[in-house]
């Protein structure tokens, strides 16, 4: 499907899904789980997405990444706990960052 999936399950839309389970979406996704999205990811668990994460857990994720736990993050990390972070730690535990460190333990 080339146009939007509002619920349910979609796989290899390349438009945006909003609620249920996406795999291999390209547009953004709003709820659920996702992997492998190219999109932004706004709630649930992402893994391997390229877009930002702002809730849940974020495993090598490239954007940003705010509160919850950060493994192997390249953006910035608000809060949780930051490991192998490139970016910015603000509050939390961080190892292993190149950032700056504000708060916490480093």
């Amino acid at each position: 499907t080339s146009g939007g999936q509002f619920g349910g399950i979609e796989q290899g839309t390349p438009g945006s899904h909003f609620g249920g389970t996406a795999q291999g979406i390209s547009g953004g996704q709003f709820g659920g789980t996702t992997q492998e999205t190219s999109g932004g990811q706004l709630g649930g668990t992402a893994q391997g997405t390229s877009g930002g994460q702002f809730v849940g857990t974020a495993q090598g994720i490239s954007g940003g990444q705010f509160g919850a736990t950060a493994q192997g993050t390249y953006g910035s990390q608000f809060g949780g706990v930051a490991q192998g972070t490139s970016g910015g730690q603000f509050g939390g535990t961080t190892q292993g960052t190149s950032g700056g460190q504000f708060g916490g333990t480093a």
